[in-house]
């Protein structure tokens, strides 16, 4: 009973660790300055939401990743002070989280959403794998958490350097 109980705690104790490690890291995100693309990324994504909110909303920004003309944002929408709340009157569900997932594609001069979550009640990106694949740029996924000592990132590197099929030694010549 007292393995059990020490298993327990040890778990919650991790948990906490990595959830205080996570909210560091949103942190320092919104303090660096974001560059160029991000820039525009987020400017994008925060235009889509004041049409779909009809309101001025601020995107807190836990990541974006932008590797060629794909970026994916990971954070939360935030409504702007003295206003309603964003979601007032929308389909999420007021109890959950309201996690922000979207990947975005930059189309000539603008950035278009191809996947769009306003109120995820967890990470998206734990179901990718599964789901539909790691089908965009191999950049987009860093720092995206897969398994315990992976990330989507960098498993999705490794499959594509599986799928890499080399010609024989003997066709190269």
């Amino acid at each position: 009973m007292r393995a059990l109980t020490f298993c327990s705690v040890f778990t919650c104790l991790i948990a906490t660790a990595l959830v205080h490690a996570q909210s560091l890291g949103a942190q320092a995100l919104e303090e660096q300055s974001l560059d160029k693309k991000q820039s525009a990324v987020i400017a994008a994504l925060e235009q889509k939401a004041r049409v779909e909110f009809g309101q001025a909303v601020t995107i807190s920004v836990e990541r974006v990743n932008v590797d060629q003309d794909w970026a994916v944002v990971v954070g939360e929408i935030e409504s702007e002070k003295d206003a309603k709340p964003w979601y007032q009157g929308h389909y999420c569900d007021h109890g959950l989280d309201k996690a922000l997932w979207a990947v975005m594609q930059k189309n000539g001069d603008s950035w278009r959403y191809d996947q769009l979550y306003w109120c995820a009640t967890e990470p998206v990106y734990w179901y990718l794998e599964d789901e539909i694949g790691l089908i965009w740029p191999c950049g987009v996924y860093q720092g995206l958490q897969a398994t315990a000592g992976e990330t989507l990132e960098q498993t999705c590197r490794r499959t594509a350097e599986k799928t890499t099929v080399q010609a024989p030694v003997s066709a190269q010549e």
